[in-house]
């Protein structure tokens, strides 16, 4: 197809994990990035 696509991934001890795995992930750490500082996203 030709095509280059950015997606989210993660190493995880030399492993590429991407998809939607990835995207839970990353939906993971917002969640608590948000639980441990709520008073900056009040």
């Amino acid at each position: 197809m030709g095509r280059t696509v950015q997606v989210p991934y993660f190493d995880v001890m030399g492993h590429v994990v991407w998809g939607a795995t990835a995207m839970m992930i990353a939906e993971l750490r917002e969640l608590l990035r948000r639980f441990r500082d709520p008073e900056q996203f009040a």
